[in-house]
């Protein structure tokens, strides 16, 4: 029956066959007379079919672009089967460049409706098996197989190809799927038939196959089959090479390692200069000569074979693996600089994550491979550059990678920037906004993992990192979606961190609410001691003092909390800190009772002295445990002040009790100098440690006021005791510390006023003159400074000297 049921038609077809034409012209007036009205578009894309049968896809290309404005080529099977395979004929040469691989998503889409619609009548077999080819190169390794099985049903001589890609994208699979490959293999063998050719690749494929089971010693015994005139045995000996590199692998006994690598790269060597050696296996040998010298150690001339194998054919899967391997040595030599070089090659190579050729490293492993080199340059600190790397991770990778690294890069970064700012290198500022894009990356990433198991902890880093940066109102967002999420069991950390935020702005109410719910429903968790320890200042600021003692004192005494712990340290210091505070209000409040008398104040003095006496001692224990501690100055100061403070009831209950006898008043004398020399010695002590810290750190401001506060409170006391003249040194030393500043007047008028008391009026003049002249010295970019160190402006201060300059 003649193929288009037309007795004229079958003629027209004879006649062209026998035109002699030139190939222009016959070609002009083959699809003149095709395209006429007597033929159908079905037929003449049954004549197409038959063309591709014949090779001749450039024919059967141009008839589908002829037609295309005719038909409907979303539902014209037979269309869409022509241009398909006409397309996957095409590439057939090329198959594995970057634009050809890009040609073959093309076609897989119209030979998937192809098939949806049903193959047109005849090539089920070789559809499945074109669309199976288009597949597997575009490494949909189980689509793949389940098309090229289909296909040799129907399409029995593509049989050994289909066998052979199955048998391939078995091995690219995961190592379950080698049995599979066994049997693939298997199969193939057992073809009736088989070329030379054909068993040579079988060889080779079982050599691959020992390979992936980890039996690299098994793979010569294939591949030795295969004979110097094999056209595969160039094939063959780069796999020997292979081979020996998994060998070295394997190895545990150096010299045998060497050995291993040293007969690869000789075997490699020989396949790159032997003219002989395909294309294709020489430009795989050079690169992997790169990778022999990587393992070898010799880095420098790895790097240059590498760099050359990445030039020679920059879309390849070699050249591609080749820069990330040059990468990897360029950070093991610390050539930072060059290593973001090499991975913007490669990027550059990969365009398009879709046709990205497996065949060397997988893209888990290049996108773990990847983060590794972001890793590392993050650890060593090289902060800019793994940034850079994370924004071309972007080009191929989904932003999830990119974010990852960005994350974890500006929060280290961050944290280096806050150690330098702690000791005075560099402006805090710098670490909070470091921190601050720290938390927005992080908080991005949060929503690309929403259903991680990372979620909660990436907001819960994200409003750390926000803390971190001063952004409280970010970070108690971030915190109350951590507790709407998170399982009540873990909610502990997130009220206290919660609570802290709150305490950091000064709301204390919220602050307590929060913490006080935490030690609630969680009084044995860790982070209750924290909570107790933040409520417990709550209390204090909000002017209950009496409950935030009792709460320290809980924390301390009646549960788990370690001596160890710096929660434990700080509730200690802290509730010594809270006994002086309420000493000092019982003490200010005593003071304050109109026309007093021993008898009004006795009770409130004898509270006061109590709580001072209990303070000293707590804080005296506190500064003994922890006396590296920098906090711990302030409490120091305060055992001082404690100590100085006492002192006033046995003064106030000899001032104000009339009846004292003679012997009572010396007593209590006794007693208040004991108390002021134990304060002077402690405060001694204060400005020595001060001034010994500051003599090897910065001083910063807080060191400083305690430095200032510590000096003039020795000198008070000493003054107190009528040590005029070791006041008068320790007012000079005061001064000297402060050459120039308001502190100096304030030390130079209390030297005039023992002088004056010695009956040395000579010398306490010529004191106020020296604060006369000091005043005028000091800057006016100090004025502001006058009001929080001294009793006045600089105004003030003129004003009080013209009046002590008449003095008498």
């Amino acid at each position: 029956m003649p193929l288009f049921g037309s007795d004229t038609m079958s003629k027209r077809l004879l006649i062209l066959a026998g035109a002699s034409l030139s190939g222009v012209v016959a070609f002009g007036l083959l699809f003149t007379w095709i395209l006429s009205p007597d033929y159908s578009e079905s037929k003449q894309l049954q004549l197409a079919c038959q063309w591709l049968d014949d090779g001749r896809w450039d024919l059967a290309d141009q008839l589908t672009k002829d037609l295309e404005p005719h038909i409907d080529p979303e539902s014209d099977t037979q269309w869409l089967y022509v241009k398909g395979v006409s397309i996957v004929v095409r590439a057939a040469d090329e198959i594995d460049s970057y634009q050809n691989r890009l040609k073959l998503y093309e076609a897989i889409d119209l030979l998937e409706k192809s098939r949806e619609l049903g193959f047109p009548l005849g090539y089920r077999g070789k559809g499945n098996y074109q669309l199976g080819v288009c597949l597997y190169h575009t490494y949909q390794w189980p689509q793949a197989i389940e098309r090229l099985n289909e296909s040799m049903i129907d399409y029995p001589q593509g049989r050994g190809e289909a066998l052979k890609m199955i048998f391939s994208a078995r091995l690219r699979q995961p190592s379950d799927h080698l049995q599979a490959a066994q049997e693939a293999l298997d199969r193939w063998r057992g073809m009736p038939g088989l070329s030379a050719l054909e068993i040579d690749q079988t060889y080779i494929a079982h050599a691959r196959l020992e390979l992936a089971r980890k039996q690299p010693a098994q793979c010569f015994d294939w591949l030795n089959k295969i004979q110097p005139n094999s056209s595969q045995y160039a094939e063959a000996q780069q796999w020997q090479a292979i081979t020996l590199i998994e060998l070295s692998k394997q190895s545990n006994d150096s010299k045998q390692r060497d050995q291993h690598l040293s007969e690869a790269q000789a075997i490699l060597k020989r396949l790159v200069v032997s003219a002989d050696t395909p294309k294709d296996i020489r430009r795989q040998s050079f690169f992997l000569s790169g990778q022999v010298l990587r393992y070898q150690g010799r880095l420098p001339e790895a790097i240059s074979v590498l760099s050359g194998a990445r030039q020679q054919n920059p879309l390849s899967a070699e050249a591609i693996t080749a820069a990330l391997e040059e990468a990897e040595v360029l950070l093991q030599l610390k050539r930072f600089s060059e290593v973001i070089v090499s991975t913007r090659h490669l990027f550059t190579g990969i365009k398009d994550i879709r046709l990205f050729n497996e065949y060397w490293v997988s893209k888990d492993e290049l996108r773990t491979r990847l983060m590794d080199i972001g890793n590392g340059l993050r650890e060593l600190e090289q902060y800019p550059l793994a940034l850079e790397l994370a924004d071309q991770l972007r080009i191929v990778f989904p932003p999830i990678h990119a974010l990852r690294l960005q994350s974890s890069t500006l929060a280290k970064w961050a944290a280096v920037l806050e150690a330098e700012a702690a000791a005075g290198t560099v402006e805090p500022a710098r670490s909070a906004e470091m921190f601050n894009h720290a938390a927005q990356r992080y908080e991005q990433l949060s929503m690309q993992e929403l259903q991680s198991k990372d979620y909660l902890n990436l907001i819960w880093t994200a409003a750390q990192c926000y803390q971190k940066a001063n952004q409280l109102d970010q970070a108690n967002r971030m915190l109350e979606t951590y507790l709407q999420y998170e399982s009540r069991t873990k909610r502990a950390r997130g009220y206290l961190a919660l609570g802290r935020n709150y305490a950091t702005k000064g709301q204390w109410k919220s602050s307590l609410e929060i913490l006080q719910r935490c030690i609630r429903d969680y009084p044995q968790h860790p982070s209750s001691y924290e909570a107790r320890y933040l409520a417990a200042r709550g209390l204090a600021e909000s002017g209950d003092i009496d409950a935030a003692i009792e709460m320290l004192q809980s924390n301390l005494w009646d549960h788990d909390l370690s001596p160890e712990s710096p929660v434990w340290r700080d509730s200690f210091v802290e509730l010594g800190t809270l006994i002086f505070q309420r000493a000092h209000q019982k003490l200010y409040e005593v003071q304050s009772i109109p026309d007093n008398t021993w008898e009004k104040s006795k009770g409130g003095f004898e509270m006061s002295y109590q709580d001072f006496i209990q303070a000293a001692n707590q804080l005296g224990e506190a500064v003994k445990r922890y006396p590296k501690h920098p906090p711990i100055y302030q409490a120091h100061y305060l055992l001082a002040r404690s100590y100085q403070l006492a002192a006033e009831t046995p003064r106030q209950a000899s001032s104000l009790n009339a009846t004292l006898s003679t012997q009572a008043r010396r007593k209590l004398k006794i007693e208040e100098n004991e108390l002021l020399e134990k304060a002077a010695i402690e405060y001694r002590r204060l400005h020595q440690s001060v001034s010994a810290l500051s003599d090897s750190t910065s001083t910063n401001t807080i060191d400083a006021a305690i430095l200032r506060n510590a000096h003039f409170g020795e000198a008070d006391v000493l003054h107190q005791l009528s040590r005029f003249d070791d006041a008068i040194e320790s007012y000079r030393l005061a001064a000297a510390k402060f050459p120039n500043q308001p502190e100096t007047l304030e030390a130079l008028v209390q030297i005039a006023e023992c002088h004056r008391k010695m009956g040395r009026d000579t010398e306490a003049q010529k004191a106020i003159r020296q604060a006369e002249s000091v005043l005028q010295r000091i800057p006016a970019e100090l004025d502001s400074k006058f009001v929080s160190v001294t009793r006045g402006d600089r105004s003030h201060w003129q004003k009080m000297l013209g009046t002590l300059k008449d003095w008498k």
